[in-house]
């Protein structure tokens, strides 16, 4: 359950909040059009994962799903989508939320732009946790088999 809701209800709010706030951040115009594409190809990216697992469930229980070439080029998309919405939010960081005492070209509306931000930074804080897990088990499982 826990999975199915970070995978799917956290691309479908990018999807509602860069439709809701389509023209709200003349600061940066193409960062709804992040939360768009970005939760758009992460839904598609999970249904093909469904569709093939239910597929390959039916013909063939002793083996993995295999996953799709499809996947993979969406996950390469992903990465590269990731780093492009990382220079678009982080690029204009931070911007006017008030719309009566900005310029036309530095007002964000905050809550897509709250969201946004703490979606990538989140991302990378376990980035980091997921790193350094791997780098102190690799270091514990070294220590653990020099011989005496």
């Amino acid at each position: 359950t826990i999975a199915f809701r970070v995978t799917v209800v956290i691309p479908l709010c990018m999807i509602v909040f860069g439709l809701i706030h389509f023209d709200d951040c003349p600061a940066e115009p193409y960062f709804p059009l992040f939360l768009i594409v970005g939760g758009a190809s992460s839904v598609l990216k999970y249904l093909i994962g469904v569709i093939t697992s239910i597929h390959q469930g039916d013909t063939n229980a002793q083996c993995p799903p295999q996953p799709l070439p499809a996947q993979s080029l969406i996950t390469c998309f992903l990465c590269g989508w990731f780093i492009t919405g990382c220079v678009w939010v982080y690029r204009i960081y931070k911007p006017n939320f008030d719309v009566e005492q900005s310029e036309q070209d530095d007002y964000c509306n905050k809550t897509v732009y709250v969201f946004a931000f703490w979606l990538i930074t989140t991302a990378y804080i376990f980035l980091g946790l997921f790193t350094s897990c791997i780098c102190c088990f690799s270091i514990v499982s070294v220590i653990l088999k020099r011989e005496y």
